[in-house]
């Protein structure tokens, strides 16, 4: 009788011990998934450039989620439902009202690797609903985003003293409506300029505007605009 009693509390020991587990693990599975929830942003990119992942709704099965993405001017909006294919990736079936149950056509992957949602871009396989040059893959967190083009403007103006120079050449309302967003998000590049050989020229290029700047060791600064109508030099010498 007694070794009977302790076999019937082995069992149920064991078939609690089984329940906690298996609940464990069901629960450690939802809480990651539930990660997936929030606002994510997309890093290491130019600012001018960005992408907010929105994901809400979150189940045990999937999501909802929204895609806002630029280039520029231009913009792109990608709203959809997701289903997890395991605790950290996800795919989805819906893309702007288009259904995308078949599994040969997936066109987005969300996967979650230590906090970094990833986009890759190497699965989009065909033209998302964006404007031109849009794209929506990368890396997205969801603390404050880093651009690769921060403190962009200190290559063509390295100091205060120099920007004050700039901004009295050009004047207030040109250097800060224009200028100073060129050299913060255009392309910047290096050069020489014919006829000031030695000098090295550094050039802030943004949709046709260009400002030409070289900055000698006394602080003598030649500007050259170009684009907009006609060129226009500038120096304080």
């Amino acid at each position: 009788m007694i070794q009977l009693k302790f076999l019937k509390i082995n069992v149920v020991l064991i078939c609690f011990l089984m329940f906690f587990c298996l609940s464990g693990c069901k629960n450690d599975v939802i809480d990651s998934k539930i990660n997936f929830a929030g606002e994510w942003h997309r890093t290491d990119v130019w600012s001018s450039i960005p992408s907010t992942l929105i994901i809400s709704n979150v189940t045990e099965n999937g999501f909802d989620f929204i895609i806002e993405a630029y280039y520029w001017s231009n913009s792109g909006y990608v709203k959809g439902k997701a289903k997890f294919m395991d605790n950290t990736k996800a795919v989805p079936t819906e893309i702007n009202d288009f259904d995308l149950t078949d599994e040969n056509f997936t066109v987005l992957e969300f996967i979650m690797i230590n906090n970094i949602l990833t986009i890759p871009g190497n699965n989009l396989q065909f033209s998302l609903p964006v404007g031109m040059n849009v794209t929506v893959d990368g890396e997205y967190i969801k603390s404050q985003p880093e651009y690769t083009n921060t403190d962009n403007y200190r290559k063509i103006i390295p100091d205060d003293e120099t920007a004050a120079i700039i901004e009295n050449l050009l004047g207030y309302e040109q250097y800060n409506n224009y200028f100073i967003y060129a050299a913060q998000n255009g392309i910047i590049e290096s050069a020489e300029v014919e006829g000031y050989p030695g000098y090295l020229i550094q050039t802030a290029t943004l949709g046709g505007l260009a400002y030409r700047i070289a900055v000698t060791e006394e602080n003598i600064v030649y500007i050259w605009q170009d684009g907009w109508g006609d060129s226009v030099f500038y120096c304080n010498k």
